[in-house]
């Protein structure tokens, strides 16, 4: 009877989390469809009028999924498999304590979580996580036994990393990696139909061994053939590389290896099929910049567009990178991620001096980075996006000799999200317990104020208060990620009227 207890106790841990995509079986619950930030809201965007209502659990209804488990998940766990009647008791209670944390771009598909554990929904299917038995490589160093048991606490400040189609998801955190040097990041595929854990590869956690290192930013190809990763380590002669691994046949190649220092999230592809991360630099005086990596020669639409890069390097296998750097130096300009949505070809960004986000930027990578020098900032008394003029140190109180915080006349920028289509950015802006959500149309730079959550109920993104959902905003399909109140919740525009 000890051991049904046991067994019992972590199926009630495990299915309060979030289930992989499933095939639709039995009644299915209300599915969300691709987003629609089309006419409706531009209309309500124009009226000036825009308001988020809540949705429960992103509109999946929980209740009617059918949780199951993998094949080989009993054995994993080393547990005898409970009765049908006692495990339905279970789960009932579990997913009344369930959380959506992230829906795909697909809207087919979620991730949930309670506690620490994770589960993944598909459909009418939400499915318990289990390494798989069959596809990737061994967990050899054990990463996947430290990941497996805090997927709840891996999330990171980039979000969830969606294939297209929202079968698959990854999950990276810079944080861990850079900050706490936990190298325990391999590249796992989250299998949203099958519940598997599938690692694809896996590197030692020790960084002055071979290859020892891990992933810190991830995309999946526009054909979703691929996963892309940006890689920290000790992989060749320079710390940061790029990795592709062929999601057919499980195996990887190292693309490039250079000294971009590429890792900040995110990795995106831009419409030529080049690629573009932020690229650091460790000296203040310098500046960090966009790198575009790329296969192929100088006939290539991505070397046709080099021209007004900075700088080149190559590395073998014919993949090469180059940097368009900022116009400010790392002291007065450094950004921790950047957005982009090849549906309308823009890239955002926020700008921090002295760790306060004070401007946003918005540009075309597609088209020669324009736009990349303009910086906006957000007056207080109007919520209006005007160009920045002159040094950032201008913008800032001065107590003896060093800046202190931003002036009244602008608000701080805290984070930023791309709508799904790319054409409007969700921004959260303000000062502590006066925190607002800003929509911003990035045609003509116009906002609208974001109404439906009380301004006492956000805080600000990236403190410890607001750790528990760590990306603090994610937009996908119709749905809106929050965290409000201390609680995980989800939105939607509210475009009845």
């Amino acid at each position: 009877m000890k051991r049904v207890t046991l067994v019992l106790a972590l199926i009630l841990a495990l299915t309060v989390l979030p289930g992989p995509m499933g095939m639709a079986q039995g009644n299915a619950p209300q599915v969300i469809q691709p987003v629609r930030t089309g006419a409706v809201l531009d209309a309500a965007f124009e009226s000036g009028s825009v308001a988020l209502v809540e949705t429960e659990n992103a509109g999946f209804d929980l209740a009617a999924c059918e949780v199951v488990f993998p094949d080989n998940y009993w054995t994993y766990q080393q547990m005898e498999k409970p009765s049908e009647s006692q495990l339905a008791e279970v789960i009932e209670r579990g997913l009344r304590d369930a959380r959506v944390i992230s829906v795909s771009p697909s809207g087919q598909s979620a991730l949930l979580v309670s506690g620490d554990e994770m589960l993944a929904l598909n459909g009418a299917t939400i499915a318990a996580l289990c390494p798989s038995e069959t596809a990737g490589v061994a967990d050899e160093y054990g990463n996947l036994q430290h990941i497996l048991h805090a997927m709840g606490r891996m999330l990171g400040n980039e979000g969830v990393t969606w294939s297209h189609d929202g079968r698959y998801a990854v999950i990276t955190s810079i944080n861990r990696v850079l900050m706490n040097m936990q190298l325990i990041i391999d590249p796992v595929l989250i299998d949203t139909v099958t519940g598997e854990l599938i690692i694809t590869a896996t590197y030692p956690q020790k960084i002055m061994e071979e290859n020892a290192g891990a992933m810190t930013a991830a995309c999946f190809s526009a054909d979703d053939r691929y996963l892309y990763y940006a890689f920290y380590g000790n992989m060749g002669e320079h710390r940061y590389s790029l990795l592709r691994c062929d999601l057919a046949t499980c195996e990887t190649e190292l693309l490039y290896n250079g000294e971009a220092d590429i890792y900040f999230p995110q990795l995106r592809e831009l419409r030529d099929g080049s690629f573009i991360i932020l690229s650091d630099t460790r000296y203040s005086q310098e500046s960090m910049g966009v790198a575009c990596l790329s296969e192929g020669g100088a006939a290539s639409a991505f070397w046709a567009r080099a021209g007004s890069l900075s700088e080149r390097t190559d590395t073998g296998k014919g993949w090469r990178a180059s940097v368009k750097r900022f116009d400010l130096p790392l002291e007065k300009w450094r950004v921790r991620s950047m957005e982009y949505a090849p549906a309308s070809g823009w890239a955002v960004l926020i700008g921090t001096y002295n760790s306060l986000g004070y401007a946003l930027q918005r540009f075309c990578p597609d088209e020669d980075f324009d736009g990349i020098d303009q910086r906006w900032l957000l007056r207080a008394d109007t919520l209006e996006l005007v160009p920045m003029e002159g040094a950032p140190e201008d913008l800032f109180i001065q107590t003896d000799g060093s800046a202190s915080g931003l002036s009244e006349e602008y608000l701080p920028l805290l984070a930023v999200r791309l709508s799904p289509d790319g054409r409007y950015a969700l921004m959260q802006v303000g000062r502590v317990n006066q925190i607002s959500l800003l929509l911003v149309r990035l045609e003509d730079m116009k906002t609208v104020p974001v109404a439906g959550i009380p301004q006492e109920a956000l805080q600000p993104y990236g403190i410890p208060l607001t750790a528990k959902y760590a990306p603090g905003m994610e937009w996908n399909a119709d749905q809106l990620v929050l965290l409000a109140d201390g609680e995980i919740r989800t939105y939607r525009f509210d475009t009845q009227g």
